[in-house]
């Protein structure tokens, strides 16, 4: 029986660290409910369910995206992110952070601009060395990095850049795989404590 324990333990733990799920964040109000406000500043709200927190960044939801999310605010409205705050409209460089909880291995996104708002984007490991940038970005597209990425850092030439949505890999669990994930453990559980006691 304490075998049957030790290995359960063992088992849960890797599974809470070692395996690296695929992410895909549109910052919908299926991925987190955050309600109808079109400017709402970011800050550690995504971060215990899908390892990533923001800092001078804020959620949008806006017809001009062209990127269709799943679940949209309403026909044509999409969500995404800026940098910078509401405030800070037309400042010139405004610099929106991303944090990741873990170290992903990629990070792709899709971006659009408005105007002459060219998006530049910069990747960091956790020692704060490039892991690649982009610079000049007009109109919309889709982009990413590949290395061992811990943050990364977006901003324009006087105005609002945009993200749509992101992806990159997190050991932090969907919910739905945490569930999935402990009705297996607990079925192997529930078997071995059976074999176990007919052994005895």
């Amino acid at each position: 029986m304490k075998k049957v324990l030790t290995t359960l333990t063992a088992l849960v733990l890797v599974s809470s660290t070692a395996f690296a799920i695929p992410m895909t964040l549109y910052f919908d109000n299926n991925d987190l409910n955050l309600g109808s406000n079109s400017q709402i500043n970011l800050g550690n709200q995504y971060l215990p369910a899908w390892g990533v927190s923001f800092a001078n960044v804020y959620r949008y939801i806006d017809s001009r995206d062209p990127f269709v999310d799943p679940f949209p605010f309403a026909p044509g409205y999409q969500f995404g992110i800026s940098n910078g705050f509401v405030s800070q409209n037309g400042v010139s460089s405004t610099v929106g952070t991303i944090l990741m909880a873990h170290p992903t291995p990629y990070f792709n996104f899709d971006w659009w601009t408005i105007g002459s708002n060219a998006l530049t984007i910069e990747a960091f490991d956790g020692n704060g060395i490039s892991q690649g940038s982009f610079a000049g970005l007009l109109g919309s597209g889709t982009s990413g990095f590949a290395g061992s990425i811990s943050s990364l850092q977006f901003h324009n030439a006087g105005g609002f850049v945009q993200l749509s949505n992101i992806r990159y890999d997190s050991p932090v669990p969907e919910p739905a795989t945490m569930m999935l994930l402990g009705s297996g453990l607990l079925g192997m559980g529930g078997l071995s404590v059976l074999r176990y006691r007919r052994k005895k």
